[in-house]
Formats: structure tokens, C-alpha cells, sequence
């Protein structure tokens, strides 16, 4: 398991994981849900990512913004 802090989120890995592609995200008041990598959306609602949640994702690397 590899498991980063970025903007006041917890973002873990776990390689041997179920597909799709994911990461699992927690804050300081527990799980927030899961990010679909290849999709680039949360699994648990299918809607896209916004604010800190978003910017925490692009500075782990997991969140690439679409360009033009």
C-alpha cells in the first residue's frame, strides 16, 4: 500500500486492488470515497472532482486535467 498526505487528504493505494485503476481518499473525519483513475471521476458518485479534493489529486499525481 503507498499512502500520501496532500491538502488535508490521506490518498492510498493499494496495488494488488480490484480493478478499475483507483485510490482510496480520507480526511480527518474518515473516508471520503474512492477516485476512479481511469475515469477520473469518484466511483461512489460518478461525479467530477472540484476544489481542494481536486488540487490534492493533481499534486499526487492521480487527477490529470484535460487540456483546450
Amino acid at each position: 500500500m503507498v499512502r500520501h498526505r496532500f491538502g488535508g487528504y490521506i490518498i492510498k493505494h493499494h496495488k494488488p486492488d480490484h480493478p478499475p485503476y483507483h485510490v482510496h481518499i480520507y480526511n480527518d473525519r474518515g473516508f471520503v470515497g474512492r477516485f476512479n483513475i481511469e475515469a477520473q471521476v469518484m466511483m461512489e458518485t460518478g461525479l467530477p472532482v472540484t476544489g481542494k479534493l481536486k488540487k490534492a489529486l493533481i499534486d499526487a499525481g492521480y487527477y490529470i486535467e484535460k487540456k483546450g
